[in-house]
Order: C-alpha cells, then structure tokens, then sequence
C-alpha cells in the first residue's frame, strides 16, 4: 500500500470521525490472569502472552517482563506511524 493509498482508504474514516467524533472511539481489552511462580497471562483477542517478573526482580528471565511488553507497543506504535508505505 503506498501513501495515496492509505490516504485513499483512511478519508472515509476521517470524515465520519469528524462528524460524528464518538464513532471514533475504540475500546480495547485485555484480560489478565494469575499463573504459577509470579505469571500472568495476558490475552487480549489477539495474542495470548505469558508475562513474569524480570531477573533483576528475582524472576527466572524465562516470560515477557511488564518493560518487554512496554517497548513492544511503543515500538509498534511508532513502527507503524513512521513506516514508509512503499512507493507504487
């Protein structure tokens, strides 16, 4: 998808959203779920992660720490905001 694209199939959404501001509102979900040895599962609809304690906090290293899951969707975020759509 190059940018003329995007912008193509974003201009729909953009002029309801303006109209109707609400329409625009997204509620997401996340459901957590105690686990053995200081886990969680995390499952939001879309992926299943187990998270646990970092090493420096006396977790065994083996799970995703509150900080990995942190950068993962800032880096996303920003991954998929700043990404260059390839040129037609």
């Amino acid at each position: 998808m190059n940018r003329d694209e995007l912008r193509e199939a974003q201009a729909p959404l953009k002029r309801r959203y303006r109209a109707e501001p609400a329409a625009g509102l997204v509620t997401l979900r996340a459901e957590g779920r105690i686990g053995e040895r200081i886990t969680c599962s995390i499952e939001t609809g879309k992926a299943l992660v187990r998270a646990g304690l970092h090493p420096a906090t006396g977790g065994p290293g083996t799970f995703a720490c509150s900080g990995d899951m942190l950068l993962e969707a800032l880096a996303a975020c920003a991954g998929v905001t700043m990404a260059r759509p390839p040129s037609a």
